[in-house]
């Protein structure tokens, strides 16, 4: 739930419908560039970034060998340095 208990330790002088306009519009912001971003995604960028998970389990184990082989060589070093 939300506590909006900071409201009230704003100085007497200061507005709170600004303070509110204020959070609504970063709020707002932040909603449009979230569904623009998922509506570019989906039109533009199919299958280029992978969003999602893919499940070891359902590869076989020639695919298993090849993703560990591209990835252990990449990892590997940046992990110890």
């Amino acid at each position: 739930m939300l506590n909006f208990s900071f409201l009230k330790e704003i100085p007497k002088n200061k507005n709170k419908l600004i303070l509110l306009k204020s959070f609504a519009y970063v709020f707002a912001i932040i909603f449009i560039w979230y569904t623009f971003s998922k509506d570019y995604n989906s039109k533009h960028l199919q299958g280029l970034f992978l969003q999602g998970i893919l499940p070891i389990w359902e590869q076989n184990f020639e695919n298993i060998i090849n993703i560990f082989g591209a990835y252990l060589p990449v990892y590997i070093p940046h992990s110890l340095a």
